[in-house]
């Protein structure tokens, strides 16, 4: 059970917030406070796991001891933001400033009725806890990895089902019939990949993957409206099963997605593993395999997102000759996982979300008379 703590500054908002988290049966409301000083003493009494705010930005940045709380004890942390606050570029770092390492927010529409503000965010707000939830138990996992560490000296010669591998080994494969496209997105990633995927054309040579960071069940309503928008066949695909030139492969919900080779084919691996940069899906695991498998003949796409998931991966397309590009500013709905790209040049280049279609129809190619 994931323990949340909501803290609002109206009993109505209280109420809507409260209301969502107490609908799904894995989570659980340790209690409500209705100011930022109460939110503080209730997060020093139950430790939960998750903190929802929807307080004004201005009276939590008066509220110094945010800072020494969130050093000694830091809690995963979910904003709820009106529409305008979210607009200014500064919210973020007036967040860090605040004492907010680990967080996301979700935006309410400005100009409807209140109530159906809340219901829209619903699906959004939910979906951010799950991503977020991984974070309170990263430091054990790493803990354990250090003290197993010591049994891993002799190498392994076979790889465990859910181990995640990110080695930058190329993987043997004789030859190769199209290149590849792979693409990663976090917060405002649907909009985004559904506005760039509608637009790619039928009898497109290359296969698509996609990790977007969303859990089973948004997963699967995602790609009923991608399929409704694409003339391309979407997929969430099956493990093991063989690539097919044209389709748009996205990731499971709650499981990594993989570009393996099986009996001289590239195939898909999906499986459970341990998260990566507390994401599952990651991007990193689909772009470092593709990296192997593809090598030189990969595109890879990282698009707006809070994070760093994916930019490894992006730079180890780039070390193996292919294409690295990502979002730029001025079309990202969140400047995290694209910014980090851009400034340690694992992005060779940097463009809008609404020219990614032409570098992708561009870079797509078919591959049957050359080896790979």
């Amino acid at each position: 059970m994931l323990k949340i703590l909501i803290a609002a500054d109206s009993a109505f908002k209280r109420q809507a917030i409260s209301g969502i988290i107490s609908s799904y049966e894995n989570f659980v409301v340790v209690n409500i406070s209705r100011n930022g000083v109460e939110a503080m003493k209730m997060i020093e009494k139950y430790n939960p796991d998750i903190l929802i705010l929807d307080l004004p930005i201005i009276i939590l940045e008066v509220l110094t001891g945010f800072k020494r709380l969130m050093k000694y004890s830091p809690t995963p942390t979910i904003f709820v933001l009106d529409e305008d606050l979210k607009l200014s570029k500064t919210i973020e770092s007036r967040i860090r400033n605040i004492g907010f390492k680990e967080f996301d927010y979700v935006v309410k529409e400005k100009g409807i009725i209140i109530k159906e503000a809340y219901s829209k965010i619903e699906n959004n707000l939910v979906l951010k806890v799950k991503n977020l939830s991984t974070l309170k138990t990263e430091n054990i996992r790493k803990k354990k990895a250090v003290l197993n560490n010591e049994i891993k000296t002799q190498p392994r010669e076979k790889k465990k089902k859910n181990e995640v591998n990110l080695s930058q080994a190329p993987i043997p494969i004789s030859k190769l019939q199209t290149n590849a496209i792979v693409m990663g997105a976090s917060v405002g990633g649907p909009k985004t990949l559904t506005s760039i995927l509608k637009d790619i054309p039928q009898y497109f040579p290359s296969p698509i993957f996609v990790v977007q960071h969303m859990n089973h069940f948004f997963m699967r309503q995602f790609a009923v409206t991608l399929r409704n928008a694409c003339v391309l066949n979407v997929k969430i695909p099956e493990n093991g099963e063989e690539i097919i030139p044209g389709n748009i492969y996205l990731s499971p919900g709650e499981k990594h997605m993989e570009i393996i080779v099986k009996n001289d084919k590239p195939c898909i691996r999906t499986f459970e593993g341990e998260p990566v940069n507390y994401c599952r899906p990651s991007v990193d695991v689909l772009f470092f395999s593709a990296a192997r498998v593809y090598k030189e003949n990969v595109l890879g796409i990282l698009l707006t997102g809070m994070g760093k998931d994916g930019v490894a991966g992006l730079d180890a397309i780039k070390s193996v000759g292919g294409k690295t590009i990502a979002e730029s500013q001025e079309t990202s709905v969140l400047y995290g996982m694209p910014k980090i790209a851009a400034e340690t040049h694992a992005a060779e280049s940097i463009v809008p979300n609404y020219e990614v279609k032409d570098w992708m129809i561009k870079f797509a190619k078919n591959l049957k008379n050359e080896g790979s």
